[in-house]
């Protein structure tokens, strides 16, 4: 998918997947966080070669930081997956592993494009910069800007009062480095490292009805890392990874008025992280795997305005401890099914949280909690070329409350609670594929079907005084499924793809046993359409996505209208001896559509993009 759609942002590769939902916040270098079968972004946990990003404060993720063209593939994990990777997947996973090159060829590559909005966007590329045997590098260098200053048009349903205007105080600029390399000492020893700088700066317009112009963010984010891999024998192998996060976050705006809603604070978040995985083969077919984990974190949040309402210091450690199982069996011939896969994974883990010091209304320093993570699943397949599939599985799922959820210092507008219990989540889905091919052409269908509840749901609420609170009182059942349906000729020279996800994602409100109340901003289908040509000298994609309404409050008597986004990219490639160029143009929204995906965050109309990146092999 990477390779094909050659995406201008992680957003827009992830935007046409079945199940995920993007929540932009605006334009290129705005903030993105994703959404998972209904989950809240919080509940999605995101890994960057292993590394958690996902803030320590609120249990976010901004994928826009993550510059696609370093990146060699993602893993999708839908549905809760805390027995695999730990608490905080009660949504699902995001997996990034970027990459590292492909051999020992040596190649320089520069990208630039510009668009809409003063869009510009710069790239550099080495593979292998340093010839050293026995040694794979990747460097990548990216600097994007824009202003961000484009034209919206929206109304919130039912009242329907248009809001409209300039986005202002919209610019932002990020630089991002990558470094990538691994090497080979012996046969069966592989070490590698990644590491990765960004630092953007931006405007804060706040909402569309109530725009700032005066309010500034600057994020810088550190991810390292390190992995030992050793197979001593062909069926023993073992891994052993660090790794180390650090986000630093500082935003200011000291004009607003009233002046209670003036800020200037400070976060630097940091989060140390090592584990060991050990796999056993004991016979062909079947897979024993043994892992432990131990994740540091550490929060420190400065409010440099006189009240001084920060946080201050918190660190939280989390030990982990799973074991998994999986089996392949060749089945009798006399049975329909010709192949059983078994997949068991169970989990432990003990988080310890403690604050430097209490609040007037609480007196509470630190939470410790303990859980267990199960998930099974079975699939029974048959066939060669034509092959249909049966899957389904079964498992729970764990989210810490964000540590500023549970201790942050009281103020006359909010108060953390540290008393706040892990949401919980049961979780499960079953499914059937069917793939055949025939001279070049295949075709590929499918559709699952998915279940998830979660239980002491976190929501902030407004208690005496009107000053808000989370507490542990609302729950979610999320119902739906998942089609697809993708015809290729020509070994892939043409692709048609359907894709449709149905979301019946509900809300139990505090004192009521039914679940009349749909989540907000979670639409209840997203259908999307794309045909793509691809051919060694050109290419052409043309997509279109349909989403429904999306409610704007918990009460659902407010929503924003249903929309559709067409996009269409087209470019050329050219190769002679050692030079590769490609030139591409895109245009995003061509409809021109007004919309929003979050609370009064207007998406840009139509945008456009004219970009060329050019390759010479050194060494080919």
């Amino acid at each position: 998918e990477i390779e094909t759609r050659n995406p201008s942002d992680l957003a827009e590769l992830l935007q046409s997947l079945p199940g995920v939902a993007v929540q932009r916040s605006g334009g290129p270098v705005d903030p993105v966080r994703v959404s998972i079968r209904g989950s809240a972004s919080r509940h999605v946990l995101v890994l960057v070669d292993g590394q958690r990003v996902n803030s320590s404060a609120d249990g976010e993720s901004d994928l826009s930081v993550v510059p696609v063209q370093a990146v060699q593939r993602i893993e999708v994990h839908r549905g809760g997956s805390s027995a695999q990777f730990g608490p905080n997947a009660l949504g699902g996973v995001i997996n990034i592993i970027t990459d590292v090159g492909r051999g020992l060829e040596r190649s320089v590559s520069v990208d630039r494009r510009a668009g809409s909005w003063a869009d510009d966007f710069r790239s550099v590329s080495l593979a292998n910069a340093i010839p050293v045997d026995s040694v794979v590098t990747r460097f990548f260098w990216s600097r994007q800007s824009s202003n961000g200053d484009y034209p919206f048009s929206y109304s919130v349903q039912p009242v329907g009062n248009e809001v409209s205007g300039i986005r202002i105080n919209n610019d932002a600029g990020r630089s991002s480095y990558h470094l990538a390399a691994q090497y080979r000492p012996k046969a069966h020893m592989l070490l590698k490292f990644t590491g990765q700088l960004s630092e953007t700066e931006r405007g804060l317009p706040g909402n569309a009805p109530d725009q700032n112009l005066q309010a500034r963010a600057e994020d810088d984010r550190t991810i390292v890392g390190g992995i030992w891999q050793i197979r001593p024998s062909e069926r023993l192998s073992g891994e052993i990874q660090v790794g180390y996060t650090r986000y630093r976050q500082y935003m200011v705006d000291t004009v607003i008025t009233p002046s209670v809603n003036r800020f200037h604070t400070e976060y630097d978040n940091r989060i140390l992280t090592a584990g060991a995985r050990s796999d056993w083969h004991p016979w062909d077919g079947q897979t024993v795997g043994v892992s432990w984990q131990v994740r540091n974190e550490w929060l420190d949040h400065d409010d440099l305005m006189p009240n001084r309402t920060g946080t201050g210091h918190t660190s939280r450690v989390d030990y982990g401890m799973g074991v998994s199982t999986l089996q392949r069996l060749r089945l009798p011939s006399w049975l329909v099914f010709d192949q059983l896969t078994a997949d068991v994974a169970l989990r432990w883990d003990r988080a310890h949280t403690e604050h430097d010091s209490t609040g007037i209304q609480d007196s509470v320093n630190y939470v410790s909690s303990e859980f267990w993570s199960p998930k099974a699943g079975v699939a029974m397949s048959c066939g060669d070329n034509t092959r249909l599939t049966v899957r389904s599985s079964y498992g729970k799922s764990v989210s810490l409350p964000a540590i500023n959820a549970l201790f942050w210092k009281p103020d006359a507008r909010s108060s953390g609670n540290p008393r706040l219990r892990p949401e919980r989540s049961e979780h499960s889905e079953a499914g059937v594929e069917l793939s055949t091919g025939w001279r070049g052409h295949r075709v590929r269908m499918g559709a699952t079907y998915f279940h998830s509840y979660v239980s002491d749901l976190v929501v902030w609420q407004a208690g005496r005084g009107g000053v808000w609170k989370p507490v542990n009182l609302a729950a979610a059942r999320t119902t739906g499924h998942e089609d697809f349906v993708v015809l290729a000729f020509a070994d892939d020279l043409l692709q048609v793809e359907y894709q449709n996800t149905v979301t019946s994602a509900l809300n139990r409100e505090p004192g009521l046993n039914s679940y009349g109340k749909r989540l907000t901003f979670t639409p209840h289908y997203q259908t999307a359409y794309s045909i793509r040509f691809n051919h060694s000298h050109a290419f052409l994609d043309y997509s279109v996505r349909l989403v429904d309404i999306r409610y704007a409050n918990a009460s659902n008597d407010k929503w924003y209208e249903a929309y559709r986004v067409d996009d269409l990219r087209l470019g050329a490639r050219l190769s002679h001896g050692r030079w590769r160029l490609e030139g591409e143009y895109k245009v995003c929204n061509m409809r021109g559509e007004h919309y929003t995906l979050i609370n009064h965050y207007p998406m840009p109309p139509r945008e456009w993009q004219i970009g060329a990146s050019l390759t010479y092999d050194i060494v080919p």
